[in-house]
This record gives C-alpha cells, sequence and structure tokens, in this order.
C-alpha cells in the first residue's frame, strides 16, 4: 500500500532502493579505482578532444587570432592552460549528468556494476551529484580514498554501492 504521506516522487525513490544500506555491498576499493580510470579516460581523450574542436573552431570563427594564441604549438602555457579549463568544464558536466540522470552511474561504474547512492539508500538529488563533482576537484582528493572513504563521500554522505 503507498503511503499517502509521501509525494509521488519520494514513493518512486523509496521504491528505487528498498534495502537498507547496511544489507547492500559497499563498492570496493579496486572497483572504485577502475571506476576512476575508465571515467578519467574517457573524458580527457574522448570528452577533451571533442570540447576542444568545438571550443577551437567556434573561437577559430570569431577570433582567428585569439584560437591561434591558445592552441597554438607555440604558446604551451595557454594550450595547457586552455587544456585544463576544457577538462574543468567536462568533469564538472560529466559526473552531474551522469550521476543524477543515470541513476548513480557514470561510464565507470556501469562496466563495474556500481553506482552511487545516498547513505540512507536513495537516489542522488542533483545537489548531490554537483556536490561530489565539486570535492573531487580539490587537488589530491583522489589520494583521500587511500584512507577508506573519498572526500567526497563523506562530505556528501553519499556511498558507493554494488549492483551485481
Amino acid at each position: 500500500m503507498p503511503d499517502p504521506e509521501k509525494s509521488e516522487p519520494e514513493r518512486e525513490e523509496a521504491l528505487l532502493f528498498p534495502l537498507p544500506v547496511h544489507a547492500v555491498d559497499e563498492a570496493s576499493s579496486d572497483q572504485r579505482f577502475i571506476n576512476f580510470l575508465i571515467d578519467n579516460i574517457l573524458m580527457q581523450y574522448g570528452m577533451a578532444a571533442f570540447s576542444a574542436s568545438i571550443l577551437a573552431a567556434a573561437i577559430g570563427y570569431f577570433s582567428p587570432g585569439a584560437a591561434n594564441q591558445l592552441f597554438g604549438a607555440d604558446n604551451k602555457a595557454n594550450y595547457l592552460f586552455t587544456f585544463y579549463l576544457i577538462y574543468s568544464f567536462n568533469h564538472l558536466l560529466y559526473y552531474p549528468v551522469c550521476e543524477k540522470f543515470c541513476n548513480g552511474r557514470t561510464v565507470g561504474k556501469w562496466i563495474t556494476g556500481t553506482r552511487a547512492v545516498r547513505k540512507d539508500g536513495t537516489a542522488l538529488t542533483l545537489r548531490n551529484a554537483m556536490l561530489r563533482c565539486l570535492f573531487r576537484v580539490i587537488p589530491l582528493e583522489p589520494f583521500s580514498a587511500l584512507s577508506g572513504v573519498p572526500w567526497h563521500d563523506a562530505w556528501t554522505k553519499t556511498i558507493v554501492i554494488k549492483t551485481r
């Protein structure tokens, strides 16, 4: 019998993950590391190349001199800075979109059979997904996983669980 005090999205969210969190298996550190590798390879070599091509074409169309200054081989500092901006943009787009709209999964999580959920077992909100992403940008954050729980999980009260 549906709970009349909950809204329709809350009832759907409760059905999404009916077991208490302590009854599920958290993802292993190996699975999480593989997630990290797959997602970062995808962002650095797939999305970054695509985004850089679009950005270079757009800037080249409107200001050929600026495009040459940003992407020209003779100015490596600007090239590296531009690459970092593109990577950051892709990072801030990829994780929240995937984790919110793909049921807590990124490509890496899909491949390893894991997904991110809130500690109470419910699906991530857009706010959770955005905060997890922003905390990942903190320098040396990936190394926080070596001490147990990565900062992006601890600070957002989320976990990554096994789905198969």
